[in-house]
């Protein structure tokens, strides 16, 4: 890991941090200086917390931090990047993926709802990791491959770094405009590339069982689900949104916030 700018051992970092998922390849990151912009802004309007992280430093170091893991140029690597609320910050390598760039995942999950309110679930927090990591384990306890939160009202959690979304009808519903994150502006913008109506609207158990089509995004790409309860789903249109996030250049969405 490296720990504000220096390559340390592996530790456990007893501190609150809001953090970001960055898809790397042949080491270099993308989306970099969006998901810096995202990090800084949230720990200034949530902690009062100013740094000075930039695009270049944090580039350079991500790059040194995986040469001297000796992992593969080939194929697209997670790299976590931290932000405490000391302002102190830290950058861990994470998952290493079997393909090369954004991809439609191979693995078609069956997936478990499990009703979990989440406390300030539009915040990339430690907190909201952690109960994330909770339902994923109750949900491989009981042989499914992932879970999807559902708050008490019945409506899906909304995570910024792992959007669902639906597909209806040509017509892909996603989380409010509001949930910042590189992962939700790639699946906005690659929708309405592949000639989808996007409607902004809170997702619910009932749409989940009406829909076409169920995904999500993370650093990977995109993941098409196969089944969720009885219901099983199509693969279609979820492949040509793969495809377009790959070929993708964001916008500037500097203007886009998180009102908590």
């Amino acid at each position: 890991m490296i720990y504000n700018g220096e390559l340390q051992d592996m530790q456990l970092l007893d501190q609150v941090y809001l953090y970001q998922n960055i898809h790397t390849l042949n080491y270099q990151p993308r989306y970099l200086g969006h998901h810096i912009e995202i990090l800084t802004t949230l720990a200034e309007s949530n902690w009062q917390t100013k740094t000075t992280l930039t695009e270049k430093k944090i580039s350079k170091e991500i790059h040194q931090l995986l040469d001297t893991s000796r992992l593969s140029r080939n194929v697209s690597i997670c790299v976590i990047l931290r932000l405490y609320a000391s302002g102190d910050y830290s950058i861990h390598v994470g998952e290493v993926s079997f393909y090369a760039g954004y991809v439609l995942r191979s693995l078609r999950p069956v997936i478990k709802c499990i009703e979990m309110d989440v406390a300030m679930s539009a915040l990339p927090s430690s907190a909201r990791k952690a109960s994330y990591d909770l339902a994923h384990q109750m949900a491989l306890v009981d042989g499914y491959h992932e879970s999807i939160m559902i708050d008490s009202s019945g409506l899906v959690v909304e995570d910024p770094l792992r959007p669902v979304a639906t597909i209806k009808n040509y017509t892909l519903q996603m989380p409010s405009p509001s949930l910042w994150s590189v992962e939700c502006m790639l699946l906005e913008q690659a929708a309405e590339l592949s000639g989808l109506n996007v409607a902004y609207e809170r997702i619910s158990l009932s749409d989940i069982a009406n829909a076409d089509e169920v995904l999500t995004v993370t650093y990977q790409g995109v993941t098409s689900v196969s089944r969720i309860g009885e219901k099983n789903y199509f693969v279609s249109l979820a492949d040509k949104i793969a495809k377009t996030i790959e070929t993708l250049e964001l916008q500037n969405t500097s203007q886009k916030k998180i009102n908590l």
